[in-house]
């Protein structure tokens, strides 16, 4: 294998070697990100979960602690009751301030009816149970911002809240009764008396689209009222981007298929429910939870899983081809190499190429395609001495074409070259692949055998001689016909030049008796 052989060989390697480690460093790349990805949803799941499980934990806490004010009722001092007044003539009422310099209490009461004051001794209490509430109120609020109200609702028809709001902004209207953060209260459709979470629904106090995390309140099998947080959609979908340090695409979903939080999918509507299945396929909504790795459904990895605490699912994913596109990134510095060691291989195999090229121009002749006088005795000077060393005979022979000015003169110079040119291809039918042909000049070729006798010298050239004689060349319609004469020189001289002059008499006399013959001189 010569030099340019292995360099190319060694580029190839290397092209390959690069090409695996591409593929390699995309795949790890890929696979890194993947992981990356279900990490950081598994991430953004445990965080939503706590925060959910914050407001759990809040609304059990607040009904522990009504239901052991409702269960010690006879003990209520109504101390602040006496503050609630009517402010319009639809029986709407409030109480906009509460002071007991032995209770602490929020600064604003925060209670609100609708039908007219009640003065029941049980209605009183119950309104004083609420109100002695609110320092929890403002605590679990202040614990997490992501809550808008935290409340009780009761279902006479009243609701001490917090934050406070006026009088004049916020009033208990009827329709509030029908909402699920009443509904899902009842023993109707809560007859377990359990922690509730209820669909999305618009806020009347103007926070938009939220949904409720409740638990029924009783006083014995009397139903009271709701302790209650809301949280809206657009905290929730605040909380997702927030989460997202990849700003990937991600959902919260309901039971019911409402997007609850939402993230790069769609812009967040806190006016207009959206259904999930109007911006994802039914294939990604519908597929398992996952476990340990992402699914690639339907163009994107996947991560779904639903919550541990709440009735709802979070769906987090980023497109395939964002994927790929990241991996190929970490790939780019190979093929930047790779492409290098292309366009080296690639110049090198051109400056070799042209290199062969110059050394044929240097080694040929342009005519004919033959070598030249000067590389013939390059490469015939070491056959020469190697066939002396062994002593084994050699065949020099000369050639020219018969009368050649003649048909220069007659047809001119292209027709003459053309009876050139046709020389190695007669030759080249007879010769074999071992055998040295050189054009010397003009119509004259040299040519040296080895390993071949006399005799099979002699039949070679005659019948190379009769491939020329019965030749016909057509030349732009003109058909012309010329002989041949050989001179050979066979055997051992004291040199090739010696050989050569030989072959040359030998041709000499070809002429001379003639032409269109081979005139051999044995040497030996």
């Amino acid at each position: 294998m010569n030099k340019a052989n292995k360099v190319e060989l060694y580029i190839k390697i290397a092209l390959f070697l690069l090409f695996i480690s591409s593929l390699i460093v995309f795949h790890e790349r890929k696979k890194a990100q993947l992981n990356e990805i279900y990490t950081n949803a598994e991430n953004i799941k445990t965080a939503l979960e706590s925060n959910i499980q914050g407001g759990i934990e809040a609304v059990k806490y607040l009904n522990t602690s009504a239901q052991l004010i409702v269960d010690n009722k006879e003990n209520i001092p109504l101390k602040s009751t006496y503050l609630i007044k009517e402010y319009n003539d639809k029986g709407n009422y409030t109480a906009d301030s509460v002071f007991d310099k032995n209770v602490v209490y929020e600064d604003k009461a925060n209670i609100s009816g609708y039908g007219g004051l009640k003065k029941d001794d049980a209605t009183l209490r119950e309104m004083e149970m609420s109100l002695s509430l609110i320092r929890y109120f403002k605590l679990i609020k202040e614990q997490n911002k992501d809550f808008a109200w935290v409340y009780y609702y009761s279902n006479k028809d009243f609701i001490t809240l917090y934050p406070f709001v006026e009088s004049k902004d916020f009033a208990l209207l009827p329709e509030y009764k029908t909402k699920p953060l009443m509904t899902y209260a009842t023993p109707k459709l809560n007859p377990d008396k359990e922690l509730f979470f209820t669909p999305l629904y618009i806020d009347n106090g103007g926070l938009g689209l939220m949904v409720t995390i409740g638990m029924p309140l009783y006083d014995k099998e009397v139903f009271l009222g709701a302790t209650e947080l809301d949280i809206t959609l657009e905290s929730q979908s605040e909380m997702l981007k927030r989460l997202d340090h990849l700003d990937h695409h991600s959902a919260i979903i309901n039971k019911e298929n409402e997007v609850i939080g939402i993230n790069n999918i769609v812009k967040p509507n806190t006016k207009e429910i959206i259904k999930i299945d109007s911006v994802l396929s039914n294939i990604v909504l519908n597929m398992p939870d996952s476990k340990g790795s992402l699914s690639f459904i339907d163009g994107k990895y996947v991560y779904s899983k639903t919550f541990a605490n709440a009735p709802w699912k979070l769906i987090y994913y980023e497109d395939a081809f964002e994927i790929m596109l990241g991996s190929f990134f970490y790939v780019i510095p190979l093929i930047i190499i790779m492409a290098f060691l292309f366009y080296l291989g690639k110049l090198y195999s051109r400056t070799h190429q042209l290199s062969i090229e110059l050394k044929e121009q240097a080694t040929r002749d342009y005519m004919t395609g033959c070598y030249n006088r000067r590389y013939f005795y390059e490469v015939a000077e070491p056959i020469f001495f190697k066939n002396k060393r062994k002593n084994a005979p050699l065949a020099v022979v000369m050639m020219d074409i018969d009368n050649f000015k003649k048909i220069n003169d007659m047809y001119g110079h292209d027709i003459g070259d053309r009876a050139i040119q046709e020389i190695p291809v007669i030759l080249g039918k007879n010769l074999r692949k071992s055998d040295l042909l050189a054009r010397f000049g003009g119509e004259e070729f040299c040519m040296i055998l080895e390993d071949i006798t006399l005799e099979n010298t002699q039949k070679v050239f005659e019948r190379v001689r009769e491939n020329f004689e019965n030749n016909r060349i057509n030349v732009n319609g003109v058909e012309i016909r010329y002989t041949v004469s050989f001179g050979v020189a066979y055997g051992l001289t004291d040199s090739l030049e010696e050989m050569i002059n030989l072959s040359d008499k030998a041709l000499y006399d070809s002429k001379n008796n003639g032409r269109n013959r081979v005139t051999i001189k044995n040497c030996r």
